[in-house]
């Protein structure tokens, strides 16, 4: 069993990973339910793939991609899960 603080490590890069994915693929403009959908399809690609759609570090901190444009840093992990991102 992993260590707790491994584990949530490892759940906000997971869900870091969600939200880079679906800033970076997801069109805008769609209603809440249908982004939730193409976000699950395109994580699930991934996945499928072995994480053949790299996020790279120009993805990771420009939001380059994304009509929402801030900068990702360091601390964004915790602060947006810490937060509650919503979409």
């Amino acid at each position: 069993m992993p260590a707790p603080r491994y584990t949530v490590a490892l759940n906000n890069l997971r869900q870091a990973r969600r939200i880079i994915y679906e800033r970076t693929f997801v069109p805008e403009g769609l209603p809440h339910s249908e982004r939730w959908i193409c976000t699950v399809v395109v994580t699930a690609v991934a996945n499928a793939f072995n994480r053949v759609i790299p996020v790279s570090p120009y993805l990771m901190f420009t939001g380059a991609g994304s009509s929402k444009p801030e900068a990702f840093d360091a601390a964004s992990y915790s602060t947006l899960t810490g937060l509650g991102y919503q979409t």
